[in-house]
């Protein structure tokens, strides 16, 4: 599993924090989180369980609104 820590570094040195914190305040993003399960969203931030980070990130993902969220963080990451 990718350390959140070192991800978020990676991400300020590569300039793309900027970027997913425009996608993350998306009206897109704001519908998206509609959809999640937001007792499981809170489990998952509050244990830091992996087994539930994963199961609210399939959740995301099972949807074509996150899928291309995915591909916006993807491209951002890439080309910060």
């Amino acid at each position: 599993m990718i350390d959140p820590n070192t991800l978020s570094k990676e991400m300020k040195n590569k300039k793309t924090m900027q970027t997913v914190k425009r996608l993350a305040e998306s009206e897109d993003v704001a519908a998206l989180a509609k959809t999640i399960d937001q007792n499981a969203l809170r489990s998952a931030a509050e244990e830091q369980n992996p087994e539930v980070m994963r199961a609210v990130l399939q959740q995301l993902l099972s949807t074509e609104e996150g899928r291309r969220l995915a591909q916006k963080v993807k491209a951002a990451m890439d080309n910060g």
